[in-house]
């Protein structure tokens, strides 16, 4: 995501271009909870977004008794049905010829 999103709470409004370009981010690979830009935070209360947990390889789990911790799975970013038809409709909006100004409007 681009840096200038990087800095916004997860309260302020946000672009179409900066939601098109974040959930187009989000479907290629995974942002985990703890380490993510705070746009995410208002993908999520959009609810274009959730975080759901992701599954721990064999590698990553407890082997023996003497292991201390417990690994518990880190919470990605995944789209919800709203999330992948916001990620559609922006798409095709970003094909038209009014993208240029539609991209710097605030996503309600």
């Amino acid at each position: 995501m681009s840096s200038s999103s990087g800095s916004m709470s997860a309260t302020a409004e946000v672009t179409h271009a900066a939601v098109l370009d974040a959930l187009r981010q989000i479907r290629l690979r995974q942002f985990v909870r703890g380490r993510h830009a705070p746009l995410l935070d208002r993908l999520h209360a959009l609810g274009l977004i959730v975080w759901t947990p992701q599954p721990l390889r064999n590698s990553q789990q407890q082997l023996t008794a003497h292991d201390q911790v417990p690994l518990v799975p880190e919470e990605i970013a995944e789209l919800t049905d709203a999330g992948e038809a916001t990620a559609e409709w922006l798409t095709v909006l970003s094909g038209s010829a009014e993208w240029g100004a539609l991209a710097q409007r605030t996503l309600r």
